[in-house]
Order: C-alpha cells, then structure tokens, then sequence
C-alpha cells in the first residue's frame, strides 16, 4: 500500500486536481514501493489531465526503486556465506579441516539492505560447525573487504548484519581467525593518492647534474 505522503507528493507535483476522498483509494490499490520521481516525470510528461486511475496505473507500471547498498556488502553479490553442498561433498570425501583460503562459499544476497534474508535462512539450516564456518567467511570478509581492524573475540555478526551466530571455534579455526586478524596487522598503510602523484613528480622533476652545462642561455 502506498503512503498517503507520497501520493500526496504525486498530485501536488503534477497540479492534479484529485478530491480529499479518493487519495486512499489510491493508495490501497498500489504497492508500497515505488520511484516517486518517476511516477511524477512520467504523468507529466504525458500532457494528459492526470485522473485517479492514471495515478494508480502508473504506480503500478513504475519499477521498485533499488535499495541503497548499506556499505556492509559487495553490492550486487551480497555477503559470503558456507557453500553446505560443497562442505557436505568434501567432508564425505574425508576432506577434513580448510585452510584459510579454500572455504568453500556461496554469496548470497545482502540481509540489510537487498529486501531478503536468503543468508538467515541459510544459516539456522547449517549445523554449528557449519555456521562457525560461515562465522569466518563473514570476518574474512569484514576484515579484507571492508578493510577493518577488529580481534575475533571482538566480532559479533550480528553487529554489522541482520544474521544471529554463535560461533562455536575449534582449536584449528581459531588458527585461522587469529591468522586473519595477524594479516589486517601487517598490511600497513596504503599512501595517499596524491602522497604517491607528488612523489613521482618529484622524482621526474629531479635535476641531472649535466644539465646545468647545456644550458642554452637567452
């Protein structure tokens, strides 16, 4: 259902002449999201007097306006998450535990911010092994991705994305957690832009001590 503020927004944009009665007819008979700028170029342009029934049919035709991505995810992939099926086939093959870089995961899409919780429902399915798995994709990821600092002990998924897990590490998972969070320490810091253009000028621009002899003087 639509708001009665946007609808509100449509017929005084476009100067309707729309009775008090007939806006909430408007808006149950429409969805709730919409682009509203569209909504509004398209009536105008049109040329057409703008009636009840060409407002709720051009809602209906308007696409969804995407979400803003939330900075918390590889907008359009998502958020990593473990593969099960791959997990499941590896560990029947005797497969054991990873190492930090061969986890198998899948990206699913964003729970804050794409309209879905797919990685929710994923995750309450896996077992605790399994979500403590997931567990370490998402602070890989919170760490190199999203370039931040913060110890294992410290990261709680539920701070960043709408997903509850209770990680339960073994002794050789907590390895590699540690390993990443010793990593983000080492990286160092990246120069500046600009740091790195005055460098190389200044490099370029650096005299050649001969120069000075052939000089042309004017």
């Amino acid at each position: 259902m639509a708001t009665r503020a946007d609808v509100n927004h449509i017929i005084y944009s476009c100067s309707a002449d729309i009775p008090e009665n007939q806006i909430a007819m408007i808006c149950t008979s429409t969805p709730n999201e919409f682009d509203v700028d569209a909504v509004i170029s398209s009536l105008i342009l049109k040329g057409k007097k703008i009636t009840v029934a060409g407002i709720i049919k051009e809602i209906k035709a308007c696409p969804v306006q995407p979400p803003e991505p939330c900075g918390k995810c590889w907008s359009p992939y998502g958020i990593p998450i473990l593969d099960k099926h791959v997990h499941r086939e590896a560990q029947a093959r005797g497969r054991g535990e990873y190492e930090w870089l061969t986890i198998p995961c899948v990206y699913v899409p964003c729970p804050n911010c794409s309209g879905t919780n797919r990685a929710a429902v994923l995750t309450e399915r896996m077992s605790t092994e399994e979500a403590t798995w997931s567990w370490l994709l998402l602070y890989d990821y919170f760490i190199f991705r999203l370039q931040q600092n913060t110890a294992p002990e410290k990261f709680n998924v539920a701070d960043y994305w709408q997903l509850e897990i209770t990680p339960e590490l073994t002794a050789h998972q907590l390895q590699i957690a540690n390993r990443i969070y010793a990593a983000s320490n080492n990286r160092g810091a990246v120069p500046q832009p600009q740091n790195i253009i005055n460098k190389l000028t200044q490099a370029v621009l650096k005299p050649v001590p001969s120069a000075q002899q052939d000089v042309i003087p004017f």
